[in-house]
């Protein structure tokens, strides 16, 4: 990871950046983590408003049992020199567990903080994402029902979001 271009954040008196480009073992652990935190298939209830639905998320990934492992494969301890330490199933683990005894205001702050933004960029990929699975698949696995509205998520990086309100229709593919 390039140390200009790393996401940086202090927690309990340490330095951590957020992974940029993991191994494929990261990255499999993190779709795997992601999905027992209950990321993977997002579904907007009938009246839900958007800071409902983002809220519901975050309240339902919090009450998975794996948010600070998730944190573990999100961030690594920076070495003195400031680079990134090798992200690792045991480098997960010891920042999951250092994450986890934290108990300073400022670093909770930090971690919601960390954790919304993880958060936002699923959500927003799957917000954008939302008409072109319900108009363009014609899978019947992707219904579009007046009661929910399913949205696959995928990478987690940020993509520019369209509007709910916007023309299925509209949509050529």
């Amino acid at each position: 990871m390039n140390s200009e271009n790393q996401d940086r954040v202090e927690l309990g008196g340490r330095a951590f950046a957020v992974v940029g480009n993991g191994t494929v073992e990261r990255d499999l652990r993190f779709t795997q983590l992601r999905k027992l935190a209950g990321m993977n298939k997002f579904v907007i209830h009938a009246g839900e408003s958007v800071e409902e639905f983002a809220s519901r998320l975050a309240r339902e990934a919090a009450a998975s049992g794996v948010m600070l492992q998730l944190l573990g494969a999100l961030i690594v301890p920076l070495a003195p020199d400031d680079t990134p330490v090798e992200w690792s199933l045991q480098t997960e683990a010891e920042v999951a567990k250092f994450v986890g005894n934290l108990r300073a205001q400022a670093d909770k702050n930090a971690l919601q903080g960390l954790m919304a933004s993880m958060l936002v960029g699923f959500f927003v990929e799957g917000i954008s994402s939302i008409e072109t699975s319900q108009a363009s698949s014609g899978d019947p696995a992707v219904p579009a029902s007046p009661t929910t509205k399913p949205i696959p998520s995928g990478s987690g990086e940020p993509s520019s979001a369209r509007s709910e309100d916007s023309d299925p229709s509209a949509t050529s593919q």
